[in-house]
């Protein structure tokens, strides 16, 4: 009879043979499928050798979850929100500047109890902020409490002013907010760093397209099993790609109004703007299903490839072309012969008979023949249906 017994170094033994396992964190879940624990048997009895397997084990799982983080942290979202967040909070800390200046720039005469109310209300603020400084100490091992302290007992002695005071936590504030941003959305110690530098100067901050390297990439791999045509494929990422690099060069957002600017400046054609919306309709449904970054950024936002407005009349809607007369046909067959072009002969040929363009034509194989019982070929698998030429 099998039995377990209590996990302990993320071991657990299952009869005679050692398994490894270890809780996924929640925020990674929804990537295992709702998988709430990772399992693997060590294949072995030997505890010792189940030890070391196990640590080895535990930490490429590990080393897979950071990964994975940063990969979603590449994703839309968390650089535009900070940013976003970082300016508003600018701006508010400017304004109690310089009311605080004003403040220490007026005569102790000229102060009034409505004055002393307000900086009271303002200190009672920043001692609201200490749980937050606390808090990050004990998380990250940082020094913000000592800083704190250092700054207001300088203050106190008169060795600052208020405003210079206030400067300083705000300051040391921007530090501890990237510190929580950290938290919020995973990020590594480098991508922290990057959002220090957001929260510190918002203003130059320069918006990254939506669509990382990253994510089409992945999108590239899932089109192999929908797409069987690799010029398609790659025609698709190239002009999401394109699309992309617009975006962060003109630092805007993904939405209707910027794809309805960039497919303007692309062409003014139907069909080749057609062709980029397609494309992008394409690789906006993919995300949405299997980005979940991507899915909660854009949550219950509409498709910005949807809804555009194309040429229908003029130029810019595309010529209807007239096809070439039986008598026409066969002067270019004679041209191409007489030019010992066999290849294009025989191109012309095939297009006059099937009516194929080019790319269908260099598709025919002995294998998409249809030959008759006389042994002479009538038609083509996967071809256009059309009249044969009299």
């Amino acid at each position: 009879m099998t039995s377990s017994r209590k996990i302990r170094n993320h071991l657990v033994l299952r009869g005679s043979t050692w398994h490894c396992r270890l809780d996924i964190p929640k925020d990674l879940r929804p990537l295992f499928e709702g998988k709430r624990i990772l399992a693997r048997s060590l294949k072995t009895g030997n505890k010792h050798v189940a030890e070391d397997k196990g640590r080895q084990k535990v930490a490429k799982w590990k080393e897979g979850f950071e990964k994975l983080r940063s990969i979603l942290a590449e994703g839309p979202g968390w650089q535009e929100g900070v940013a976003a967040k970082a300016a508003e909070l600018k701006k508010d800390g400017e304004v109690i500047l310089l009311g605080t200046l004003k403040d220490e720039s007026s005569s102790n005469r000229d102060r009034t109890p409505a004055d002393s109310n307000d900086m009271d209300e303002l200190f009672a603020i920043i001692e609201g902020q200490l749980n937050s400084l606390f808090e990050v100490d004990m998380k990250h091992g940082t020094n913000f409490q000592r800083h704190y302290a250092e700054m207001t007992k300088a203050n106190l002695k008169g060795e600052t002013s208020t405003a210079e005071y206030l400067q300083r936590f705000f300051n040391m504030q921007e530090e501890v907010h990237s510190y929580r941003v950290k938290e919020r959305f995973h990020l590594n110690e480098l991508q922290r760093q990057e959002a220090f530098s957001i929260i510190s100067s918002p203003e130059d901050f320069k918006p990254k397209s939506p669509i990382t390297p990253a994510m089409l990439d992945s999108w590239s791999k899932h089109l192999v099993g929908q797409l069987k045509n690799q010029k398609v494929r790659d025609s698709q990422i190239s002009k999401v790609k394109r699309l992309s690099s617009w975006l962060s060069e003109k630092r805007k957002k993904l939405d209707f109004d910027s794809v309805d600017v960039f497919i303007r400046e692309v062409s003014s054609a139907r069909e080749t703007r057609s062709k980029y919306l397609s494309a992008g309709r394409a690789f906006w449904k993919w995300a949405k299903k299997y980005n979940s970054r991507f899915r909660e950024s854009y949550a219950g936002k509409p498709c910005p490839f949807d809804g555009h407005d194309l040429p229908r009349v003029g130029k810019e809607a595309g010529e209807s072309y007239e096809g070439f007369t039986v008598a026409e046909a066969n002067i270019l067959y004679a041209k191409a012969s007489t030019k010992k072009d066999k290849s294009l002969a025989y191109l012309i040929a095939f297009g006059a008979y099937t009516g194929a363009r080019l790319e269908e034509i260099g598709r025919i194989t002995k294998g998409t023949t249809v030959i008759d019982d006389s042994g002479i070929p009538i038609a083509f698998k996967g071809l256009p249906q059309i009249e044969w030429v009299d």
